[in-house]
């Protein structure tokens, strides 16, 4: 028999889903409960109990698709570079960027969410700065927390987050962007070229780190 919490997380999902796809079509502005509520055959007091508003509904779109995904990046990363027989910066970079490569080859066909990015990148309400806060904030601190023991004492933490942003943005270029560099490289994105350019982005992010001198910058 199916409990009163069963139904009441499935209704709540099926709110996130009717929403989110609305929301891809239309945007935020676009859309209203009314319209949400008739989608998931539901009532507007089902919205109120279980977001309050149509903003915090909107605000938990973005937490339902991202955070999870985010934790899951910080969870693989943990758990692939606890399996390192020796950890150092060099197999902190690899673990950080094969990672980051592998879940987004995996993910770009959510035409959802990255419609609802490409308009909240546009005309911001400040879902993604939550998600920020929320998601991507928390896992910096992790990464900071396991690169600091092989960086100079004297590197501020904001050089430190610099850098993690630099490798990140290299292993989101090379995943997003397959078209072009299988073009230009003439080269698929199987498991051999897909190492190769994990390989590129260590050595790119600790010539970085390292500086033409030989000494972490």
């Amino acid at each position: 028999m199916r409990s009163p919490n069963d139904s009441a997380d499935k209704t709540r999902k099926r709110i996130l889903a009717t929403a989110e796809k609305l929301f891809a079509q239309k945007g935020y502005n676009g859309v209203s409960v009314r319209e949400i509520t008739q989608s998931a055959k539901c009532n507007l007091a089902a919205v109120n109990y279980h977001f309050g508003n149509k903003k915090n509904l909107y605000f938990d779109v973005f937490r339902y698709q991202l955070l999870p995904r985010l934790a899951e990046i910080e969870t693989r990363f943990e758990d692939n570079l606890a399996k390192q027989t020796e950890i150092n910066l060099e197999t902190i970079i690899r673990t950080l960027t094969l990672v980051f490569i592998e879940k987004h080859l995996n993910n770009l066909g959510n035409e959802s969410l990255n419609s609802m990015m490409h308009r909240e990148i546009n005309n911001p309400t400040g879902a993604v700065e939550i998600v920020i806060k929320e998601g991507m904030a928390p896992f910096f601190e992790v990464l900071i927390k396991q690169l600091k023991p092989y960086l100079p004492e004297n590197m501020d933490e904001i050089k430190i987050k610099l850098n993690i942003f630099s490798m990140i943005a290299m292993s989101l270029y090379f995943s997003l962007a397959q078209l072009p560099v299988t073009t230009i490289t003439g080269k698929e994105y199987n498991e051999t070229f897909i190492n190769q350019l994990t390989e590129h982005i260590v050595s790119f992010a600790l010539h970085g780190l390292y500086g033409n001198s030989g000494e972490i910058c």
